[in-house]
């Protein structure tokens, strides 16, 4: 239903599931589920309070936090509350860093809100220290943080 963007079924047949199971894993992936809609809707309000859902409940912890830091942090980019979206995307990588996936998105995240945020030296640091690290080497945000840090060094 997400695919063909019937967006009010789908959430629907995700809000039963929340309700239904509330505590189950299956709400947690629906919660998971609703803020990425919520998202792609540009309803980052609502978005963000899934996530913090997802994060509330503690036999929830695992990978679905990571996943749910990173939603809130792009619910603050949304918002284009920078500085706060930048705080989300750092806790990922200091505290879920053997989630790699999720740490190179995160690492290229905040990057790219610092260049918003008009700081190139802060984004260069951060994609440095991203490429550095020879494990997000095979996501395909590394290639993409090569790309920003060549653009941030012609910036002073």
């Amino acid at each position: 239903a997400i695919k063909s963007e019937a967006f009010q079924l789908a959430e629907t047949h995700l809000d039963v599931i929340r309700e239904v199971f509330a505590t189950s894993d299956a709400a947690a992936d629906a919660l998971l589920m609703l803020g990425d809609m919520y998202l792609s809707q540009k309803r980052p309000s609502k978005a963000d309070t899934c996530y913090k859902d997802v994060l509330s409940v503690r036999s929830w912890r695992g990978p679905r936090s990571p996943r749910a830091v990173f939603g809130r942090g792009e619910c603050a980019r949304q918002r284009r509350q920078y500085l706060e979206a930048c705080a989300f995307y750092e806790r990922i990588y200091l505290l879920y860093a053997h989630y790699s996936p999720w740490v190179a998105k995160a690492y290229l995240a905040r990057a790219q809100c610092l260049e918003r945020l008009r700081k190139p030296a802060a984004a260069r640091e951060v994609l440095e220290t991203m490429l550095a690290n020879e494990k997000l080497a095979e996501f395909p945000e590394f290639q993409e943080a090569k790309a920003l840090l060549a653009k941030t060094r012609s910036q002073p």
